[in-house]
């Protein structure tokens, strides 16, 4: 029963920051979104929530240490994403945004399955290179 509550308060937590940065984006100001987004938001409730339910500091800076990977192919996830929106024929396109979203996505999830497979963030993390 303990797990089932860890897993609810995470989950709520989640889903709070998700409703904070979608009110943000519709209600106030995209910009000021973007800043909480690109924040590690995510990472800093992950890492406070896994150090109140005691996992050990090497498991918490090694999960740390794995994203640093995938926060460079989130870069490149928006950069790809934008240019498709404003420099090809998807900017005036009716689903323009679901079409970049799908190859944008397809991309980034190609990319993380090479990552994960070929164990490439194991050999940065172990080379201590991050």
């Amino acid at each position: 029963m303990i797990e089932f509550k860890k897993f609810l308060f995470n989950f709520v937590i989640g889903g709070f920051s998700i409703a904070i940065i979608t009110y943000f984006i519709e209600k106030i100001q995209p910009e000021l979104a973007s800043i909480l987004w690109a924040a590690p938001f995510a990472l800093f409730c992950i890492i406070f929530l896994s150090s109140i339910m005691k996992v050990p500091n090497l498991v918490i800076t090694n999960f740390v240490s794995f994203t640093i990977v995938y926060l460079f192919l989130t870069l490149l996830f928006n950069i790809i994403f934008c240019f498709l929106l404003k420099k090809t024929y998807l900017k005036t396109h009716k689903y323009g945004i679901l079409i970049s979203l799908f190859i944008v996505s397809f991309l980034y999830l190609l990319i993380a399955f090479i990552i994960y497979h070929y164990k490439i963030n194991n050999y940065l993390v172990n080379q201590n290179i991050f």
